[in-house]
């Protein structure tokens, strides 16, 4: 469990250390920043590729839901997904290295561009989201009896809890800060698919963890946050169980696939439009 826990830490700090240098005027420290990023897409799927030497994959725990068929699928699906963030965050530190301006940085957002605040809490929780997803994705295939899985669960609980605390400070400081106004390239009809994106984006952000919780409470399943022990809100109930699981392990995944997928063709789009 201590292996985790220090993992748990290490993570977070690269992450810390991301979000603060994607906040400096300098675009060179900004670039630096997002080769961290790639740096460590690539090391989630080099991680996955050597996991795979163990034969984990050959053979996998035995299947509990319809899902779980699809989940050595899915896990290479997400390495390629991974490596080309990887590629278009080296494409982004390429052009900052060598065209990127000075940016004002402001606490609070304007109508034509995000502060601080609204940018770390937005990396955060996208650079949570990016290491807690394969990691459950995996920790679900392995077997009961390999020695290294509950240290997985460990690593997946520590960044939930973390990851739904940042979640609900977004929230909180999304409801005190101003919106920015949509990009003037956008017509009517994709301005409306960015907000619904938005919204469904918030929804999976915040459920994701919620559900993930309620799924272990109703389990009785003790978790630990850090070493410490989170409480049980709630009596062993099998049919709540049954419902957390399904939205955590099979509904809301695969709407934030859909989701995620949407929000980086948006993205794309508009660094492309940039690029011209």
């Amino acid at each position: 469990m201590f292996e985790a826990i220090n993992i748990s830490l290490f993570l977070l700090a690269f992450t810390c250390v991301i979000v603060l240098a994607l906040n400096f005027q300098q675009p060179v420290v900004r670039a630096a920043a997002i080769v961290l990023g790639a740096l460590g897409c690539l090391a989630i799927v080099y991680g996955f590729f050597f996991l795979t030497e163990s034969k984990i994959l050959d053979e996998p725990r035995e299947t509990q839901l319809i899902t779980d068929y699809i989940k050595p699928v899915l896990l290479y699906l997400q390495a390629i997904m991974l490596t080309a963030m990887a590629g278009v965050l080296l494409f982004v530190a390429y052009r900052l290295f060598n065209q990127g301006n000075q940016i004002e940085v402001r606490l609070k957002n304007t109508d034509q561009s995000y502060g601080s605040v609204s940018r770390s809490l937005h990396w955060m929780v996208a650079i949570l989201f990016v290491v807690v997803v394969p990691t459950a994705t995996y920790m679900t295939i392995i077997p009961e009896d390999v020695w290294y899985r509950k240290n997985y669960y460990v690593l997946h609980k520590n960044l939930g809890f973390v990851l739904m605390s940042v979640v609900l400070v977004r929230l909180v400081w999304k409801r005190y800060d101003r919106p920015v106004m949509p990009h003037p390239s956008l017509n009517t009809g994709e301005k409306t698919l960015v907000n619904w994106v938005h919204r469904l984006l918030y929804m999976v952000m915040f459920l994701f963890p919620v559900t993930g919780y309620g799924m272990s409470t109703s389990g009785g399943k003790s978790s630990e946050f850090f070493g410490a022990e989170v409480p049980l809100l709630w009596s062993p109930n099998e049919t709540l169980t049954l419902v957390f699981a399904l939205f955590h392990k099979i509904v809301i995944p695969y709407v934030l696939y859909i989701a995620i997928t949407l929000h980086l063709a948006g993205a794309l789009k508009h660094l492309l439009q940039e690029n011209k």
